[in-house]
């Protein structure tokens, strides 16, 4: 297999070609990956990555503009933290980064597809392993858990194998890395990186 198709693979798959160029033009999101690649294999990567998604049928539906380093999805903006600390630290981050952002809400399959395939292709170009807290908690109610800032409970799952375990303190969520960006609730006082969302 060619490196281009391997680095297509991992870090661009179901993205469309405006998300591409972005990872492309900013060393941020791809890092020392992005010098071993010449922008001719950038652009064959790109082109397989439009036709994947073509064939998929995944939306090609984008906000009008996203803040800088901002990643854009469907009818959202989304921002993955770099830096670590507990739920209620980095929740102050998501709302400190725009003003309307929150910590990220997933209500369907495909935005939890898409989240979970943009943090494993950032985990392999940073080699890094991280877990992201999300915004479910259920710290108000012990076993429901809602979304944060929105009292809404959770519409859609997709909790790890014995998740929630509602074990002691585990009254946060985090999508961990050791079950493939599963669910799995956690102690709120944990160190994570974290995903922030803006809805349009």
């Amino acid at each position: 297999m060619k490196k281009s198709s391997i680095y297509g693979c991992a870090v661009l798959f179901l993205f469309n070609d405006i998300v591409a160029q972005m990872l492309y033009d900013n060393p941020e999101f791809v890092g020392e990956a992005r010098k071993q690649y010449t922008e001719e294999e950038m652009t064959t990567v790109k082109e397989t990555c439009v036709a994947e998604m073509a064939k998929l049928g995944q939306s090609t539906k984008f906000p009008q503009s996203c803040p800088t380093q901002w990643v854009p999805y469907q009818n959202s903006c989304y921002f993955f933290g770099n830096d670590y600390g507990n739920w209620n630290q980095r929740k102050v981050k998501c709302e400190q980064k725009h003003g309307s952002s929150k910590y990220v809400r997933i209500t369907s399959q495909e935005e939890d597809t898409f989240l979970r395939n943009f943090v494993r292709s950032r985990n392999i170009t940073e080699y890094a392993s991280r877990d992201y807290w999300i915004g479910g908690t259920d710290a108000s109610r012990d076993g429901e858990f809602m979304w944060e800032g929105h009292s809404q409970s959770f519409t859609w799952t997709n909790w790890g194998p014995g998740n929630p375990d509602r074990v002691g303190t585990s009254d946060c969520v985090i999508l961990f890395q050791r079950s493939d960006y599963k669910w799995h609730d956690t102690s709120c006082s944990n160190s994570n990186s974290y995903i922030c969302e803006i809805e349009f």
